[in-house]
């Protein structure tokens, strides 16, 4: 990392989609804390949403860049973020990047940072299921940064135990809980102080929809293997739960991409009562959403760990999860599956226990104070 002490060189955190930069964030926070010398740099690829999640935590990042554009597709968003993240690099000459996570962001940076030589550490590391194409690319994405990171912070104790097991140095793997719990709790925390205010449509919906006793389902697809049929199934589903549940109320926050509208439209979805879909939701929204949801269906590995963390029932609209720590109901995008766990969750009340599978909220502290060890250590 050279001579800190001599001429401090920046540790580099970069972030490319709105889940990145909500897992990044409160880590930027610690690093700040305790006086290291950090930057935090967007790529962009979800330009809009990424910088709304930042605004969440009040963190201003230090270099934009601007690589998103209409239409963009993987070959796109890999060439533009090298390339990109190579400019970065050499005018900020990082002594480390951090990394999060499994996006093509992620693994583009990662991939820079490795032919220019600068180490890497990989937040959120050690997630696998059985195949490569599923999630797509995502899984690919970070079993390439895992050969490339030099310290991997996993998640939870079977992601640190699955990374020993492919052969990862043991001094270089720490289980640390997930930074997305430090998000999920910070903002819910700042919302009950009434430091964040919730957007006031959505909170008299929620509050509406409660008054009458219904059950509130948070829903999200955007999964690009479930483009085409495997959406409209999801949508389908919904909208037949729709007919036999005059109690259930369904919020959808819609990706922008315009597959998921089509397969929205294709499905008559939009056409259901008891259904309000809208733009994306600002995080702090989104975690409120979530907080007030009795049901959540998502094909989002955020979410899943979020909900869990917040004791919901979860659906998962994948056919494998890279998540399994967690109570969940895994039906991938089968229609009859998914109106089948419906009906199950809508019969079934709420635990009173909560597990904490993927962390305490003090993740970003415990990442942060290892680096701080490298650091005065270099």
């Amino acid at each position: 990392m050279g001579n800190s002490k001599a001429s401090p060189r920046p540790i580099l955190l970069i972030a490319g989609t709105r889940p990145e930069a909500i897992k990044l964030a409160l880590l930027s926070k610690e690093l700040d804390l305790l006086k290291i010398p950090t930057l935090f740099c967007t790529l962009g690829q979800h330009a809009e949403l990424l910088d709304d999640a930042l605004r969440s935590f009040q963190v201003e990042p230090d270099i934009v860049c601007k690589i998103m554009k209409p239409g963009q597709d993987l070959f796109h968003v890999t060439s533009r973020s090298l390339m990109e993240a190579q400019k970065v690099f050499r005018k900020v000459q990082p002594s480390m990047v951090v990394v999060q996570g499994d996006t093509t962001t992620a693994m583009a940076s990662a991939l820079a940072a490795f032919y220019m030589k600068i180490p890497i550490a990989h937040v959120e590391a050690g997630l696998r299921t059985p195949s490569i194409q599923r999630p797509f690319p995502e899984e690919l994405n970070r079993r390439m940064i895992s050969l490339v990171a030099d310290l991997h912070f996993a998640p939870t104790e079977k992601a640190a135990k699955r990374l020993l097991k492919e052969g990862v140095p043991k001094d270089s793997v720490f289980s640390t809980g997930n930074t997305v719990v430090d998000a999920l709790f910070w903002v819910r925390k700042q919302i009950e102080l009434g430091k964040i205010r919730v957007n006031k449509d959505l909170f008299d919906t929620i509050v509406k929809q409660k008054k009458l006793q219904r059950k509130l389902m948070l829903l999200t697809a955007h999964r690009r293997e479930s483009f085409g049929e495997g959406l409209v199934s999801i949508f389908r589903a919904m909208r037949r739960a729709l007919q036999e549940h005059n109690d259930l109320f369904i919020l959808f926050p819609m990706h922008p991409n315009p597959a998921i509208r089509e397969a929205f439209e294709a499905s008559e979805l939009s056409y259901a009562a008891n259904l309000l879909h809208l733009p994306p939701l600002s995080y702090h929204d989104l975690v409120f959403a979530l907080d007030s949801a009795d049901i959540v269906a998502t094909d989002s590995g955020g979410i899943q760990e979020e909900a869990a963390s917040l004791n919901k029932h979860v659906m998962v609209l994948r056919k494998e999860t890279d998540r399994p720590e967690a109570h969940l109901v895994l039906t991938g995008t089968d229609e009859e599956k998914i109106l089948r766990g419906i009906r199950q969750m809508m019969r079934t009340k709420q635990t009173a226990d909560r597990m904490l599978p993927y962390g305490d909220g003090l993740a970003s502290r415990r990442i942060s104070l290892i680096i701080q060890d490298l650091w005065s250590s270099a």
